[in-house]
């Protein structure tokens, strides 16, 4: 099997559905990904934003759920990623982090003040662009009660 058809395998046709158009709209995953590899440099700034918008949202909607409120690693490991987001990297000023802020292996700690959310091209920064979304998987795993 190609690396194509294990690709559609796993995402299966792509189509959103369009009020406007009457019928889906179908999206061709290999033209996509061909795109995207194409104009990386281009897309690449608007992808790092997306997914720090990601993180913003998901602090933003689990505001009120137990995730948050235990203040445990996980959600400080959030709660100081969505700041990052909105502030062009991490700042912790005020004696921050206050509490552990961890991920995995990644602990985050006042070392690294002034460092990007996400990797450049030189490799400075702290996560990837796939890292938001493992992040929130993580936390959906640890916290089975909580809902979107």
């Amino acid at each position: 099997m190609s690396s194509s058809e294990d690709m559609r395998s796993l995402l299966g046709p792509l189509a959103l559905r369009s009020e406007f158009q009457g019928s889906p709209i179908i999206v061709d995953i290999e033209e996509m990904a061909g795109e995207f590899v194409g104009n990386i440099d281009y897309l690449l700034p608007f992808t790092l934003k997306a997914a720090g918008a990601l993180l913003v949202l998901a602090h933003e909607m689990t505001k009120d759920q137990e995730c948050r409120q235990d203040k445990g690693p996980l959600s400080e490991f959030l709660r100081h990623c969505r700041n990052a987001a909105g502030h062009n990297g991490f700042s912790f000023k005020y004696n921050e982090p206050r509490r552990l802020a961890q991920w995995g292996s990644i602990t985050l700690n006042s070392d690294l003040d002034k460092t990007p959310l996400f990797k450049d091209e030189s490799g400075v920064g702290l996560l990837s662009p796939g890292d938001p979304i493992r992040l929130l998987y993580d936390i959906e795993q640890s916290y089975p009660d909580l809902k979107a």
